[in-house]
């Protein structure tokens, strides 16, 4: 009998860690899907034909600068399909002034007319 109740609590301990694990990977989706979301609602003055990989990467950039530090900078960021002031303050305050070349090239081709 005693060996049939700690083969019960062991099931239920592997259960739990599954959920927990599972848990951690839905999060990382609903990310992708939040990101989606806001792209359909709002492409921040961005071109009307954009490259959602290319945005998700640049609005990854204000996404973690609002985590980090103020809640209001997420819209100001992302305005003017994210060249502005708000969006270079964020890409050095996150320590990614070397990727500022690449930010810009992206930048450009979110923004030309197609």
């Amino acid at each position: 009998m005693k060996a049939k109740t700690i083969f019960i609590l062991y099931l239920i301990v592997i259960q739990i860690v599954i959920q927990m694990v599972s848990m951690v990977s839905v999060k990382k989706d609903l990310r992708k899907v939040r990101t989606l979301m806001n792209f359909k609602r709002s492409n921040h003055g961005c071109s009307s034909k954009i490259d959602v990989r290319k945005y998700a990467e640049l609005d990854n950039v204000c996404y973690e600068c609002f985590q980090r530090y103020r809640a209001d900078l997420l819209d100001d960021c992302r305005d003017d399909c994210y060249d502005n002031p708000i969006f270079w303050m964020c890409v050095d305050a996150m320590s990614l002034s070397n990727k500022r070349q690449y930010f810009k090239e992206l930048i450009q081709q979110l923004t030309a007319k197609h």
